[in-house]
């Protein structure tokens, strides 16, 4: 009987994660959900796409070309989407540029990746590769919400793939080929492997699948918002030591593996940038001294007289005022959205910008309050809290030039964990005190104040994984 039980519980829960890919993918396709502005949604950073696609068609009409995948970026020059529908594939023999600029930022593979697809898979369309990109997107963030769920709690869990469904960014960039969202998640989802390790062996074989992950993102879609994805497969291992996760075993030995991940997310680094520099110039010195020159000055902290006047705006900014521009003033979309169906005239469901600020003085709230009464688990919400603040934050701080420059993209890196835990906060506080907020069981004001201040500890002493 119980056998047959636990078979009926693992088939509902195949059942579930199986139709969750589907609308994931469905919705990160055709934004079908309306999660995303239609405004934006269908042009957004096409041409950065392009990149991409211009590496197929030259790979297609087999010509001599730059080994770096992807081609220089174009702006708004979209000619290559028509030469490669299915009337200008006719042509392309004849259409197709006899030059191949590359873009020398990053190598590229992505590029490379989509054009083997293209090629010798049979996914021989644009819409056939977004359907790709969109199916592998809505997998890691599947395996991410298994991820949480496992070295931190179901809560937890649950917020991330609430956080990351319903996200405008998230839907924007899912189906891209440029960004490839899946690939960010990759060291993250391979970490977990580090953090159920138990003995020395596989424990570095689990290493090394993190070490790989890491370069397979570095080598996909380069270092753009690098340290944004290694702070979160980095904190794969503090997130069990803040949950007592059943995986955490001793906290030393959790540290030591966080610290590990940071070090593979650098080694691998440092192989992929040579690698790239010796594609660029032919030498690891001269190709590092360019890609310093040509892409990390602009981008970080360079001074007017090694870039170009119309980058001043953000090498003149302010950290603190570029930070500001992600928490408050340049927000464009609602911080989470959704509808029954793309017009929402069924239900449409959404939380406006200034949401994200009033989650964030909530859950400092929250902390504040579970302080002042004793409860304990405002250690786990600071932590978490300042942990999913930070992932974002360093990277906006660190590479402010771009994250000036870039408000158009790079509000999702607030859903890498921030979100999540924003929301994680306020729903386990809510749970948590749900006799007191009178859910179940209404009671007066003043005592629903006397329970919090006297028993609070009682209510939550099984809510510790929230």
């Amino acid at each position: 009987m119980a056998v047959n039980k636990l078979a009926r519980s693992w088939a509902f829960t195949a059942v579930g994660m199986v139709a969750l890919f589907v609308a994931l993918t469905f919705s990160f396709l055709t934004n079908g959900f309306a999660v995303a502005p239609w405004n934006e949604w269908a042009a957004w950073e096409r041409g950065s796409e392009a990149m991409v696609m211009k590496r197929i068609e030259v790979d297609l009409v087999n010509r001599d070309s730059s080994v770096l995948g992807l081609a220089a970026y174009a702006g708004d020059d979209f000619s290559v989407y028509d030469r490669l529908s299915s009337e200008g594939l006719l042509t392309l023999e004849s259409t197709a540029p006899n030059e191949f600029i590359a873009y020398e930022s990053e190598v590229g593979g992505q590029a490379y990746f989509w054009s083997v697809i293209w090629r010798d898979f049979g996914c021989s369309s644009i819409s056939c590769l977004r359907a790709v990109g969109s199916a592998l997107t809505a997998a890691s963030v599947i395996a991410m919400f298994f991820v949480l769920s496992q070295v931190g709690s179901k809560g937890l869990g649950w917020a991330w793939l609430i956080s990351t469904g319903f996200s405008p960014w998230i839907a924007f960039a899912a189906r891209n080929l440029f960004w490839s969202p899946w690939l960010y998640f990759l060291p993250a989802i391979a970490a977990l492997g580090v953090v159920v390790a138990r003995s020395s062996r596989w424990r570095w074989i689990a290493l090394g699948g993190v070490f790989l992950a890491f370069v397979v993102k570095y080598l996909g879609t380069g270092y753009h918002e690098f340290t944004a994805f290694t702070m979160l497969a980095a904190a794969m291992p503090i997130i069990a030591i803040i949950f007592r996760s059943r995986f955490m075993g001793n906290r030393s030995y959790q540290l030591a593996n966080s610290i590990l991940i940071l070090a593979s997310s650098a080694l691998a680094f440092a192989l992929v940038l040579s690698f790239h520099a010796v594609l660029l110039t032919g030498s690891i010195i001269t190709g590092l001294q360019r890609i310093w020159s040509n892409t990390i000055v602009r981008r970080t902290h360079g001074g007017l007289g090694e870039s170009d006047p119309i980058y001043s705006d953000s090498l003149n900014s302010s950290p603190l005022d570029v930070v500001w521009k992600y928490v408050w003033k340049d927000w464009s979309t609602d911080l989470l959205s959704f509808s029954i169906d793309k017009n929402g005239s069924v239900i449409s469901i959404s939380l406006g910008s200034a949401a994200f600020i009033l989650l964030i003085f909530a859950s400092c709230v929250i902390v504040i309050l579970r302080l002042a009464v004793g409860d304990q688990l405002w250690r786990r919400d600071a932590t978490l809290l300042a942990m999913g603040f930070l992932i974002p934050v360093v990277w906006f701080i660190s590479a402010k030039g771009y994250s000036y420059l870039h408000t158009f993209i790079l509000f999702f890196l607030w859903y890498f964990l921030f979100v999540p835990v924003l929301l994680f906060v306020v729903g386990s506080f809510a749970w948590g005190y749900r006799y007191v907020l009178g859910i179940k069981a209404p009671i007066p004001v003043s005592s629903a104040t006397k329970s919090l201040e006297g028993s609070a500890n009682n209510i939550v002493s099984n809510e510790a994984n929230g």
